[in-house]
């Protein structure tokens, strides 16, 4: 190979040809034999595969061709085969770096041999780039991903790359991610983990990597919901009987209801009840203490106080007045009129039944003869009516009452009208 190279000729001889060249008669006898200057230009070796090439996505354009190539269209004149091969591969690249078949490979070598000068090397080689496999890890260290009770296992929060979970073997700042749905592994409190399920590659990168975990466990928790404690305002009743304590039970759905979600189920057990007064007319509300939850679902939801307040109320006592069999009858002496001149006691002729120890109690009334003759044995009690400072707290049922009452003749005075 080289530029302005003499051409000459030897031992020639020359003859016109062509379909016309009858009708010439050209003088050759002066012809010289040295015909110029020329050059002549390397030949062109082809590197063409001879096996397949092959690597797994990494991120750079090396091509790895040791052993899986051929040099092809060396010159081979009158049996004889130029010298030349290749000594040395300086470098082998892929045009692309990303996943793909049939990608074309660049390659600078250097040929050795006595004809090496005379010829270049031109690739043809192509060689494909394979997904590289990705696997995703939950990160141990990680905060725990938690939210309040709410009867679902939908995750509130987010889930990130780097915080909560991460991507092993990823090349270095490619653009890649993953896609998923999250879910608690329960609805319950006691739940201690979130499963990550349909995972998908994301990111513009995403194309050269094969996901290889399809699914994840990550941590998660469910803390207890403060449960919201509503009186209905229908109030617990109960009759009086001089104290406060609570003689019935308190129902949910009738006096108070819980926040609860869906068909949880959820109560409420005390240890005491106490109404705010003992009083018919001043009992409003109920206390109860030492309030905690129980159910099935109890431990998805929590109280902050232990104390809770129902209405409440208490009713008015009834109460009945009877006469005393064993009393004396009241006695008078004739005097034309019905009037009783004597006290009418209670204890004595009268009492006043169910009344709680203590309390001050009595009744009035208008109390008269049922008739002004000695004949009469009863005495009448009308316009009964409670008295006294706990009369407020009963209802007097008996309205009117009979007890034994006399009237004895009286001497008569004869007197001369002179």
């Amino acid at each position: 190979v080289a530029q302005g190279i003499a051409i000459t000729t030897s031992n020639a001889s020359y003859e016109i040809c062509g379909a016309d060249a009858g009708n010439y008669d050209v003088d050759l006898s002066d012809l010289s034999t040295n015909l110029g200057s020329g050059s002549i230009t390397k030949a062109t070796l082809t590197l063409e595969n001879d096996g397949e090439i092959t690597k797994v996505y990494d991120g750079d354009y090396d091509a790895d061709i040791a052993g899986k190539y051929t040099l092809e269209d060396i010159i081979t004149v009158k049996g004889n085969t130029d010298d030349v091969s290749i000594v040395r591969i300086d470098s082998a690249a892929y045009k692309q770096k990303t996943v793909g078949d049939n990608i074309g490979i660049e390659v600078e070598c250097t040929l050795d041999g006595t004809d090496a000068g005379n010829y270049k090397v031109v690739s043809n080689l192509t060689g494909s780039i394979t997904k590289k496999d990705l696997n995703v890890t939950a990160l141990t260290s990680e905060p725990v991903i938690s939210k309040e009770y709410d009867g679902t296992s939908a995750v509130k929060s987010s889930i990130e790359k780097g915080t909560h979970y991460e991507l092993k073997d990823v090349v270095s700042g490619d653009d890649v991610d993953i896609t998923f749905t999250a879910t608690y592994d329960s609805t319950d409190v006691s739940v201690k983990t979130i499963s990550l399920t349909g995972l998908k590659l994301s990111g513009g990168a995403a194309g050269n990597y094969n996901l290889v975990t399809t699914t994840l466990s990550i941590s998660g928790s469910i803390t207890p919901d403060e449960i919201e404690f509503t009186s209905t305002g229908t109030p617990l009743t109960k009759v009086y009987d001089g104290d406060a304590h609570v003689d019935g039970s308190v129902v949910k759905g009738t006096h108070y209801t819980l926040g609860t979600y869906g068909t949880d189920v959820v109560d409420i057990v005390y240890t005491g009840a106490e109404y705010n007064s003992k009083y018919v007319s001043e009992a409003t509300t109920i206390k109860l203490t030492g309030v905690t939850l129980t159910g099935d679902d109890a431990a998805n939801y929590k109280m902050t106080s232990t104390e809770q307040t129902v209405a409440g109320s208490i009713v008015k006592k009834d109460l009945n007045v009877t006469a005393l069999t064993s009393e004396s009858a009241i006695t008078k002496g004739y005097d034309g009129t019905v009037l009783v001149k004597s006290d009418v006691a209670k204890g004595t002729h009268y009492e006043l039944t169910d009344v709680v120890s203590g309390d001050d109690l009595n009744i009035s009334f208008t109390a008269a003869y049922d008739s002004k003759d000695v004949s009469v044995e009863t005495i009448s009690l009308t316009d009964l009516k409670l008295a006294g400072g706990a009369a407020g707290n009963y209802k007097l049922v008996t309205t009117e009452l009979s007890i034994a009452g006399t009237i004895t003749p009286i001497d008569l005075e004869f007197t001369s009208t002179g």
